[in-house]
């Protein structure tokens, strides 16, 4: 038994042959109660389609238009590509290119069963490719802005998930911005965010294990980046970025972990890097050219660093359990170091709000206490 459904705009189909002559669709179905349907109205450039499934209950829902505005009409102004084996798995393609200069291209691979695959494309020159395998995944792309003056374009997306129950979710709005999700495991949940306004921003997200977490926000930055990689269980890392050239590096294992990084100054770099359970550490830079590290190990360590200053350094590096370190650096080109190695219940706080100053604070040992203040 096959089923087929099939709705495409060719020659026959419009008023006006011109307008229909480059749209293209090609439809491959094999197998049981499979279904596709492509919509090429309003396309005045033209799109390309392709759709190949097999095995059972698959579906595929490809809408393609454009306004004509291309440099190039030699050129169509959407292109999509559709591959699904497996079972109920589905592909949904929203594909409107305006202002063009170049295509809007979409790639969508399944397998498995039981995965779904939603995108949308606005403006023009935005690259999208989804590959889902084993069950239950979730990816929806959002790119570009509809009627945006020519704002939003010529973002890439790529996501990749295995495993079960992961969920990606990416929303591009701003101009050639790249975001990167690569996920396998189960229940793993990576989201990035990169606003209106924001451009030539990147966000590379890789997780494995179990319930990780991991959410990028890039907004008003100019060549911000972000790199999360976590494996384990229940780990969190949450990164917002405003501004421009800022960069943040965060690596979690073991369980329960959580990082939090806000950089909305200038050409701030963060590091952070826990192993272990139960580790927090939160850094916030509101200057510029700010740089802070925090690496724990053990269980049950708190980092806090806060700089607004200019041109401050802080690292903090804690192993051991219950350790406790704050740096708070409001003056300039300050420098603070703190080691912690103990066992536990070791405390260090250093608070800098002049200029040029140094601070390093080696603890190996339980209950020892030190306070700096610059």
């Amino acid at each position: 038994m096959r089923k087929l459904l099939l709705t495409v705009s060719l020659v026959s189909l419009m008023a006006s042959p011109a307008l229909a002559d480059k749209s293209k669709s090609t439809i491959n179905q094999k197998d049981i109660n499979n279904s596709a349907e492509v919509v090429q109205t309003g396309a005045k450039l033209g799109g390309t389609s392709e759709i190949t499934q097999s095995g059972t209950y698959q579906s595929a829902i490809v809408t393609q238009s454009d306004d004509g505005g291309r440099v190039n009409s030699k050129l169509t102004a959407n292109a999509s590509v559709i591959t699904q084996s497996g079972n109920n798995n589905l592909a949904t393609v929203d594909q409107i290119a305006e202002s063009i200069d170049r295509v809007n291209s979409s790639k969508i691979t399944q397998t498995g069963s039981l995965q779904k695959a939603t995108l949308v494309q606005r403006d023009d020159g935005q690259l999208s490719t989804i590959e889902q395998g084993g069950t239950k995944q979730v990816a929806t792309v959002t790119q570009g802005r509809a009627q945006s003056n020519d704002t939003s374009w010529y973002n890439g997306s790529a996501v990749k998930q295995y495993g079960a129950s992961n969920t990606a979710t990416v929303t591009q709005l701003g101009y050639r911005s790249t975001s990167t999700i690569d996920q396998n495991g189960t229940n793993l949940t990576a989201t990035v965010t990169q606003a209106e306004g924001m451009h030539d921003g990147t966000s590379l997200i890789t997780q494995t294990g179990n319930d990780n977490v991991a959410k990028v926000k890039q907004e008003g930055s100019l060549g911000s980046q972000s790199t999360i990689t976590q494996g384990g269980s229940f780990n969190t890392a949450n990164v917002n970025q405003s501004n421009f050239d800022n960069n943040s590096n965060v690596t979690q294992t073991g369980t329960t972990n959580l990082a939090q990084v806000d950089q909305v100054g200038a050409g701030g770099s963060s590091s952070v890097l826990q192993s272990g359970n139960h580790q927090y550490a939160e850094l916030k830079q509101s200057g510029s050219g700010n740089a802070a590290g925090v690496t724990q190990s053990g269980a049950y360590q708190l980092a806090y660093t806060t700089q607004s200053g200019t041109g401050n350094s802080s690292d903090i590096t804690q192993s051991g359990q219950l350790q406790y370190a704050n740096v708070v650096q409001s003056g300039n080109a300050n420098s603070s170091t703190i080691s912690q190695t103990g066992n536990t219940y070791n405390y260090a706080v250093v608070s800098q709000a002049t200029n040029g100053n140094t601070s390093a604070i080696t603890q190996n040992g339980s209950l020892l206490f030190a306070v700096v203040r610059q």
